[in-house]
C-alpha cells in the first residue's frame, strides 16, 4: 500500500534517514514502523516501546518513546498504523 502524504509534510521531515521508505513500504528502511499506544493530536506519538533507536524523530519519555516525525503522525492520523 502507498500511502496518500501531503507535499508539506513530507518537506516538513527533513532528518529523514530512511528516504521516506515508509510511504510504500509501511516500514522505516529494513525494520517495521513503530507501533504507536497514544496519539496527543500534536503531532507527537507515544510508541509501545521503550526500547532505544537510532531513529532523528524518536526520542525517550519515560519508561516508553515518543515519535515526532511528521510523516508517521500523517500516516497514523489518516491510516491508524
Amino acid at each position: 500500500m502507498t500511502f496518500i502524504i501531503p507535499d508539506e509534510v513530507i518537506r516538513e521531515t527533513m532528518k529523514c534517514r530512511h528516504n521516506f521508505s515508509c510511504i510504500e513500504t509501511e516500514r522505516c528502511g529494513n525494520t517495521e514502523m513503530c507501533e504507536v499506544w497514544y496519539a496527543n493530536g500534536k503531532n507527537v506519538l507515544f510508541l509501545n516501546t521503550g526500547e532505544p533507536a537510532t531513529c532523528s524523530y524518536r526520542l525517550p519519555f519515560a519508561y516508553s518513546q515518543i515519535c515526532t516525525c511528521p510523516i508517521h503522525f500523517a500516516i497514523y492520523e489518516k491510516y491508524k498504523r
